[in-house]
């Protein structure tokens, strides 16, 4: 954190880089959940299942905007 209070860079990427492993291994899970449904050889993952894997999906994609936004902010005041 910055001493006013707001995420740093390096904050929002390591929160940014959590987010994405996390939402990357549901993923993974989900898929592998739904091609062993396919194969018979387990249930079909749930609505809920698939809304919190999009969901994980959305914060680390939100995360990585913020994450790109403050970078862009920090590059453009460095140019001044």
């Amino acid at each position: 954190m910055t001493s006013n209070g707001t995420p740093n860079e390096a904050d929002l990427f390591q929160e940014w880089r959590t987010a994405d492993r996390a939402a990357s291994a549901a993923e993974k899970v989900f898929m592998s959940d739904s091609l062993l449904a396919i194969d018979g050889k387990g249930a079909i993952p749930s609505d809920e299942e698939r809304g919190r894997v999009r969901q994980m999906r959305a914060l680390a994609n939100d995360l990585f905007h913020l994450a790109m936004e403050e970078m862009q902010k920090r590059a453009a005041a460095a140019r001044r």
